[in-house]
């Protein structure tokens, strides 16, 4: 683990059982996982990497998921969007942060956490 994700981990507990874990995938692990494709979308074209993910999450369409990010984005509001939705990812599937985090995450290092979110919901749950 780098320095950087360290900066990102908490010891918090958001679980109700108490047996959170951390994402699957570090932040930065994009060549490592086989997700290169997903980071450079990520990277080039996020509204597309978003509109999948909430797709995986909710069963909604991905064009609708794209256009209400697109929609965000002109308004400046992308990283808080991106906030928003990983903190859904991390309550559905008991993984461990804050919505600080989330913000600080989707506004500093946005293309790796939507890389490391979709690696999260492709993934099968435990």
């Amino acid at each position: 683990m780098t320095n950087y994700e360290q900066v990102f981990m908490t010891t918090g507990n958001n679980s109700k059982s108490g047996s959170s874990r951390q994402f699957r995938t570090g932040l930065f692990d994009c060549a490592k996982t086989g997700n290169s494709a997903t980071c450079l979308f990520a990277l080039f074209c996020p509204c597309i990497v978003f509109g999948h993910n909430n797709s995986l999450l909710h069963n909604r369409s991905i064009s609708s998921n794209t256009l209400y990010y697109l929609l965000a984005g002109f308004g400046g509001c992308s990283a808080c969007l991106g906030a928003k939705h990983r903190t859904e990812i991390r309550l559905t599937r008991n993984i461990v942060g804050s919505e600080v985090e989330d913000c600080l995450i989707h506004s500093f290092c946005h293309p790796c956490a939507l890389t490391q979110e979709h690696s999260e919901l492709t993934t099968v749950k435990d």
